[in-house]
């Protein structure tokens, strides 16, 4: 799916198109995907977002968006796959970004695993470079996935949908930084170590 969507990138700059075009080139392989296409024209942020994976701007340390998850119920993410979600039901946003505002993209096992506060200290501590940023966020959501009694932002859903769970949520961790204005910074990745089988 994001190989069909970054080939469609380098000639459209419309993440819906972008989207749409890549799920009708994924028809004929198996499995579902959630997904998250993102551009930047001049200033303006533009972005399709299907199921639980996402992103967060943050303006002078601090969050001034976030994406929701697009869910058909508790962990169960939209998902874009044959009989399934189609582009459709993406979440479609668009903003002006200010020079240096820091955008920070991850898959549900960053989310599901790190609280917002959490997340901006490490922006505000760690050094202002993308690459580096990526992995202090990935390594940080890895980490708390790994522990037995955390109060994660996962459990804390699974409670308000009356579920009982505790600790963190060993998932895909990936996690993309870009400091806007940067040219050089786009496209860092980080991701955390394979998490153990999950429980």
């Amino acid at each position: 799916l994001m190989k069909h969507a970054r080939r469609r990138s380098l000639a459209d700059r419309h993440p819906q198109r972008i989207l749409w075009y890549a799920y009708n080139q994924s028809q004929k392989v198996a499995g579902s995907a959630t997904a998250c296409v993102m551009t930047v024209n001049d200033q303006r942020l533009h972005s399709s977002v299907v199921g639980d994976c996402g992103y967060v701007v943050l303006r002078q340390g601090a969050p001034i968006y976030q994406s929701a998850p697009q869910m058909h119920r508790f962990n169960l993410p939209r998902q874009l796959g044959r009989n399934m979600d189609t582009p459709d039901s993406a979440a479609v946003h668009s903003m002006l970004l200010e020079p240096d505002d820091i955008i920070v993209l991850g898959t549900d096992g960053v989310f599901d695993n790190l609280h917002m506060d959490e997340m901006v200290r490490i922006v505000q501590r760690a050094p202002r470079q993308p690459d580096v940023l990526a992995q202090h966020i990935s390594q940080a959501a890895f980490f708390h996935s790994l522990h037995p009694t955390r109060d994660s932002p996962f459990a804390q859903q699974a409670r308000q949908a009356g579920l009982s769970f505790t600790g963190g949520k060993q998932d895909d961790i990936t996690v993309v930084v870009s400091l806007f204005g940067d040219s050089t910074a786009w496209a860092q990745t980080a991701p955390a170590a394979p998490p153990p089988p999950t429980r």
